[in-house]
């Protein structure tokens, strides 16, 4: 989300942990160990905690949480992003999931794809 928004990662946390009241169990939540392990660390482009990489999960916004992400960044790109990013939910929610690439999880809440494809 830092690098959709052109923000560093610690100031989008640091928006985040300032402004937690908004962001509810059900707008943002944080992975478990081995969820990100399992995902995340398979890149390549992540670096390992020994190295200076990242030390503590990922967290998650859903839909909601990524609407409200605009509202503590505040700035134009924030917005930009913001109203790309809903539109791309929309997509995923459409009966016929029209983003061919990425899985469709019925009923899930939240899908785990590449917004960046679809903006």
């Amino acid at each position: 989300m830092a690098k959709l928004y052109e923000v560093p990662t610690h100031r989008l946390n640091e928006a985040v942990k300032r402004n937690s009241k908004r962001f509810p169990t059900d707008f943002m939540f944080q992975l478990k160990d081995n969820e990100w392990e399992d995902f995340l660390r398979s890149q390549n482009a992540i670096s390992k905690t020994n190295k200076g990489g990242r030390r503590y999960a990922p967290f998650v916004f859903t839909e909601q949480g990524v609407s409200m992400l605009s509202s503590v960044i505040n700035s134009e790109r924030a917005i930009d992003v913001t109203i790309n990013i809903i539109r791309a939910f929309v997509k995923l929610k459409s009966p016929r999931c029209q983003a061919p690439n990425l899985p469709c999880v019925p009923n899930s809440g939240y899908a785990i794809c590449s917004v960046n494809k679809m903006l």
